[in-house]
Parts: C-alpha cells; sequence; structure tokens
C-alpha cells in the first residue's frame, strides 16, 4: 500500500473515527497500531445501513471479521485487510486489493497496487503510482492520475499534480484547479490550503474565505477549527474570527463538544467556550467517541468520560477510539476489542 501524507495533525479527517485496517508495518504512522489505517476514514455504516456490524480480527496472523459479540462470521483468510466501509473492506490476494462484502464474497476483484476504504461512495485506488476511484460496484470512475488524494468529503476530494493541490467531484471533473502547496478535506464547506507558508481557507468555488495567516490549521467541527498563530494554539469560527484566544501549546479537533488541548506537557479538554471541562493531567489523550476518550498515564492506556472520570482505568499498551461500541487495545504485540465496561469481547490475539 502506499504511504500517505497529510499536512496537519489536527486535521480529523472527514470529522470521523478511524476504523481498523491492517498494512504493512513501514507504512504504519506512529500514531496508529498495525492493524489501523494510515487515513482516517468514516467507513462505519449506521445502524441502517449496517444492522451487524463486523469488525476485524486477527488469528494465527491472518485476519477475519467477527461481530460485535465476538463471535467469528468470516473466517481469517487474509494476509491484509481493512475493516468495513460503506459495506466493503479492502483485502490482499496474491499482492493486488480488491473488495469484499459483508458475507466475505468478493465483490471487487483483486486488481489494484493500493486501495482505500470508501468514503461518500468513492474509495481511492492506485495503478502504477497513481491515484484513482472506484464506486461500490468496482467501476473505475476517476482512472489512476493523480500524485497523491484525499478521501471524499462534502462532495469533494484533494488531489495532487506537479506539486499543486486541486480538487475534483466525484465524477472526477476538476472543481478546483492545483494552484495550492497544501490542501486538506472540505468539513463546513470549507478546507484548509497553504499558500506562501501561511494557511487559509477556501470555500466549495475555490473562492478564499478566510484569507492565509496561521502557522498551522485543522478542519472544522463543532463550528471552529484548530488554528496556529505563532506558537499558540487557538480557535477560529467559520468567518475566521477568532472565538478562543491562541493560548495552548497544541490544540485538536472537537469531538463531542469537547477538544483536548496541551498546556505545558499535560492534556486535558475545553469546552466549545474555550473553558476547561477537564484539567490537564495526561500524558497522551484521543478525541472523544461515543462518551469516551483514551487518555495515557505513565506509559499505560485507559479511557476517561465527559466529566473526566476514569471511566476504563490505564492498563494498556496502546488504546483506540471506540466505534460501534467496541475499542481496539494492544497488550505487547496482540490486539483486541473490549466494550464499554472494559471487558474483552476479543481476547488480544495474533
Amino acid at each position: 500500500m502506499k504511504r500517505k501524507t497529510y499536512n496537519s495533525s489536527s486535521v480529523f479527517l472527514c470529522l470521523v473515527l478511524v476504523n481498523v485496517i491492517a498494512i504493512p508495518l513501514e507504512q504504519i504512522r506512529a500514531s496508529t497500531p498495525p492493524h489501523q489505517p494510515l487515513v482516517a476514514s468514516s467507513s462505519s455504516l449506521n445502524p441502517q445501513q449496517e444492522p451487524n456490524p463486523l469488525f476485524l480480527v486477527k488469528q494465527n496472523g491472518l485476519y477475519g471479521y467477527m461481530e460485535a459479540t465476538g463471535t467469528l462470521v468470516i473466517e481469517p483468510q487474509f494476509e491484509v485487510a481493512s475493516s468495513f466501509s460503506e459495506g466493503l473492506a479492502v483485502v490482499v490476494k496474491n499482492n493486488l486489493y480488491g473488495y469484499i462484502n459483508l458475507t466475505g464474497k468478493m465483490i471487487v476483484e483483486p486488481q489494484f497496487n493500493w486501495a482505500y476504504n470508501f468514503s461518500e461512495g468513492r474509495a481511492e485506488v492506485g495503478r502504477d503510482g497513481k491515484s484513482g476511484f472506484i464506486d461500490r460496484q468496482g467501476n473505475l470512475v476517476v482512472s489512476p492520475q493523480f500524485e497523491n488524494a484525499s478521501r471524499f468529503c462534502d462532495g469533494l476530494a484533494a488531489v495532487k499534480n506537479s506539486d499543486r493541490w486541486g480538487y475534483i467531484n466525484t465524477s472526477g471533473k476538476m472543481i478546483i484547479s492545483p494552484q495550492f502547496d497544501k490542501a486538506l478535506p472540505f468539513s463546513n464547506e470549507l478546507a484548509a490550503v497553504l499558500l506562501a507558508d501561511k494557511w487559509g481557507y477556501i470555500n466549495k468555488t475555490g473562492k478564499m474565505a478566510i484569507p492565509p495567516q496561521f502557522n498551522e490549521a485543522g478542519g472544522f467541527s463543532n463550528g471552529l477549527a484548530a488554528v496556529r498563530v505563532g506558537g499558540k494554539w487557538g480557535y477560529i469560527d467559520t468567518n475566521g474570527t477568532l472565538q478562543i484566544q491562541p493560548q495552548f501549546d497544541r490544540a485538536l479537533n472537537f469531538s463531542e463538544k469537547l477538544a483536548a488541548v496541551r498546556v505545558g506537557d499535560k492534556w486535558g479538554y475545553i469546552d466549545t467556550n474555550g473553558t476547561l471541562q477537564i484539567p490537564p493531567q495526561f500524558e497522551q489523550v484521543g478525541n472523544f467517541s461515543q462518551g469516551l476518550a483514551v487518555i495515557g498515564i505513565r506509559g499505560k492506556y485507559g479511557y476517561v468520560d465527559n466529566k473526566g472520570a476514569i471511566a476504563i482505568p490505564p492498563q494498556f499498551d496502546q488504546a483506540f477510539d471506540f466505534d460501534k461500541g467496541l475499542a481496539t487495545v494492544r497488550i505487547g504485540d496482540r490486539y483486541g476489542y473490549i466494550d464499554f465496561s472494559g471487558k474483552y469481547v476479543w481476547t488480544p490475539s495474533r
């Protein structure tokens, strides 16, 4: 799978949860386990679309899928696999990438050099070093032609050619011509772009809505975006007005109306008014998801609720967001799933 790079660690692509995917170790970001994606992906379907969500598991070195109860429904058989997104999951055969459905049937035959999860009916695939997009039937709707690409958000995807970024629609039409040094996915119909070492925001016509003026910038969530001005982070609204003054040493996107901020070497959480709701006290933190957030204390990871109370004591070597009622955790080199009580639904395994 191709290495993906992104422009700001504060962006939470499409403002959704990360799902599980298996990828080669050399392509894994430091913040993700060996079966987590390089791309943050919405990929999880709502209950109407996916009444019985499946979860990626590893057993004896191979990947398969279980129900939320821990019952295997697709036997481990794949050397590389991803979580399901919009009813399909990436799998690899003979070093080529394809897609299976929720029954394990191969829907898109392995034929690509890399493949990513679906978003808004499109998935990025690659051939011969170039990125394109397929639909859920496997039809190549955008032929591989780009040096790099992001997933679709708000109907547009950022694409790169000749070291410049622009945006295409789901048909592959160039809507905003490549002109930016870097470009993030849209959120709240605005996208952060880099021009001449400053970040600003464009609207979906490509017009500059918030002039370039920030040292770093992220996507919008809960109507606010984290930006860095000089050495401090604060938050702007969609008009570009600073709603929370730059005062933090680091700031992440809002999720469930709380955002992680770092003061000195400790992390806590603020609300959308900028008021500290959970005082800085953690070494590592994650976004809130389904009422809980990952926190790290003395090298171990657990979960807090939105009041700051420890919901699941730090005990894991790594832990990840809850999604569809379960969370991935790591003990040593083994990965498993826990429920909201911290009980194993899938005991950590290789």
